[in-house]
Order: C-alpha cells, then structure tokens, then sequence
C-alpha cells in the first residue's frame, strides 16, 4: 500500500511538473534576438534583466555586437480575437551603426497567438526605413507555437539596396496560414554593411486581418503611412 501510494504521489507530481514546463514552453516571453554569425546571439527576453523597459510586451535594449552598435525599443501586442486591435508584432524605432563590414540579424519573436478561426489567414508585412547599404525582411508563423519557429514564411521584402532603391525605402506584402491552434509569429530583419559607419534604421510590422478584406487599399494605405513615417523622421 505504502509504495502504491508512493507511486501515484511520484506520477502526479511528474504530471503536474510536465504541465508546468509545457505551459512555460508555450507562453514564453515575447523576445528579441540578435545576432553576426560570429558571436554568441544575444538574447533579450520580455521582462528579463537585460530589457530596461519594465511595460509588459515592450523590449527596450542598447548594446553591440561585433562591429554593429545597436539601439532597438520594440512592442508586441496580442489582445483576444475580435477586438478592435489584431495579433501583432511590431519590431520598431530600431537604430543599428557600424564600425566595420558585416551581417546582422534581428529576429523579433512571441508565441501563444490564436487560435485563429479560418476568416483570418492573411498576414500582412510592412517596412519602412532607411539605410546606407542593403538590408532584407522575411516573417513568419509557426504552428508549433516555438518561439522564433520559422516553419511557414508569410512575408519576405526586399533586399533594399543603397542607390539602387528609394531611401527611405518602404514595402508591403501578404502571405497566407490558417494555424488551427496557438501558434508563434517571427519577424526577422537582415542588415549588410559593407564598411565602417553606416547606419540602418527601420520599421517592420506583422499583423493577421481577417477575410474578406480589401488588399489594394490596406497595402496603398500602410505603404503611404511606413513611407510618410519615415522619410518626416530621417528629414530631422
């Protein structure tokens, strides 16, 4: 009696710990990533020591990596379906300089979106910037709910090309998925500088709208507004 007893305590503490980790797994932090394929990424985490921002969903973070010195504030919202604001991540007010040639990657990740009723399979990308080399966009949602899964791409703008595009750049593309269960959003932004002292700074927004919806006007309109955004601040 007394190692039966013993044995279900022992299960339900094991039950009770795996709901535990796979609830935490599931509803990790929204995060930023950042990395130079060189050294180790950084990781800043919602709320962990190394984001200054202490709002809920806002990462605040300055510091280096490699040759590239960067100043990135960002927010991500996720409000319950049907209401006036949808599923987001908006990867914002992101300032990167160098001090020599290199790759930089900027991922922006959250998980525990949805799940999504079939009317909402669109997801919209949007990007505005400027920068004086080459810089490229992909977003995407993965129904692992995985934090920075990239299992199905949705959006990929550029690359954008210093004296080849219109700086400030801007663009606007849609992609489908219709996760039936929560699911991840990543967005990920990929810098290029070819010497010391350049300087990337942009805008890059994912956002789910529901079906039907007018796609002329809801890509003139955010492409007027990231271009507008953009080129009134880099006027300054």
């Amino acid at each position: 009696m007394v190692k039966g007893k013993r044995k279900i305590i022992l299960t339900s503490c094991l039950i009770c710990l795996s709901i535990l980790f796979g609830i935490q797994s599931v509803h990790a932090a929204a995060s930023i990533k950042i990395s130079d394929g060189i050294n180790t990424p950084i990781v800043i985490a919602d709320g962990s020591g190394s984001d200054s921002n202490a709002a809920t969903g806002v990462i605040t973070w300055i510091g280096s990596i490699g040759v590239f010195d960067i100043n990135v504030t960002t927010g991500s919202t996720k409000p319950v379906l049907g209401s006036a604001t949808l599923p987001e991540l908006d990867l914002n007010n992101l300032s990167i300089n160098s001090t020599g040639s290199g790759n930089l990657w900027v991922e922006f990740s959250d998980t525990g979106f949805g799940p999504l009723p079939p009317s909402y399979s669109s997801f919209i990308t949007t990007v505005g910037g400027t920068s004086d080399d080459t810089t490229e966009f992909f977003s995407y949602v993965d129904a692992s709910n995985t934090l920075f899964g990239t299992a199905t791409q949705v959006g990929n703008l550029g690359p954008y090309v210093a004296g080849q595009d219109n700086d400030p750049f801007s663009g606007v593309t849609s992609g489908s998925a219709s996760p039936s269960s929560p699911f991840s959003m990543t967005s990920v932004a990929k810098i290029t500088h070819g010497s010391d002292g350049m300087n990337t700074s942009f805008n890059l927004n994912v956002v789910v709208v529901p079906e039907p919806i007018s796609s002329t006007l809801f890509i003139v309109g955010g492409a007027t507004l990231g271009f507008r955004r953009f080129r009134k601040k880099f006027k300054k």
